[in-house]
């Protein structure tokens, strides 16, 4: 698993990450994945791969609410799925198909096809 996040790591440097506020909106509507709550501060948690000074790509976001985004920034991102029983990159993965048995595609995709 890490060697895939290190040949993406080295992608991302290569391929523009995309951004999409529909997408960030639409994630924004699940209740935390972490501990449940509908509150409507929810945030959209970039969990993907990045580097310094730069956010990972939009698609790479799960539902959080304040309190448990804060957490994962402060435990990292292993012992936050380990303390809630949560595979973040497999709910990645489910948001992903969701939004394209919805929209039709994820954003970005026209772009990639060029």
């Amino acid at each position: 698993m890490e060697k895939i996040f290190s040949i993406a790591s080295k992608m991302y440097r290569a391929i523009r990450p995309v951004r999409s506020p529909h997408y960030l909106a639409w994630v924004r509507s699940f209740p935390c994945i972490a501990c449940g709550t509908q509150k409507k501060s929810r945030d959209a948690a970039h969990v993907g791969p990045h580097g310094m000074g730069q956010k990972a790509c939009d698609l790479s976001t799960v539902p959080a609410c304040r309190s448990c985004h804060q957490q994962l920034h402060r435990m990292g991102r292993l012992k936050f799925e380990m303390l809630h029983g949560i595979d973040l990159f497999l709910a990645i993965d489910q948001l992903q198909d969701s939004y394209t048995k919805r929209f039709g595609r994820l954003p970005g995709e026209e772009e990639r096809a060029a």
